[in-house]
């Protein structure tokens, strides 16, 4: 079974930009999820990119990473 998946352009966007501030160890975080793809999330989150569910949860000076490629309440 072939293995692929696709993101659009808006989550490929945001999601290679939480890569890139995990890599520079950046203190950032997503505001909701990216993509609906748990083990994403989980991996970002491991790599010290939480998910945060408001931004009164981020701290003066954090990168805060949205994608408006999807709806979110």
């Amino acid at each position: 079974m072939l293995n692929i998946a696709v993101f659009c352009y808006g989550v490929k966007r945001a999601v290679d930009m939480a890569y890139k501030l995990a890599e520079a160890n950046e203190a950032s975080g997503t505001l909701g999820p990216l993509i609906h793809n748990p083990q994403l999330i989980e991996d970002l989150n491991t790599k010290g990119v939480p998910c945060r569910e408001s931004l009164d949860e981020f701290q003066a000076g954090e990168t805060v990473v949205f994608s408006l490629a999807w709806s979110w309440p």
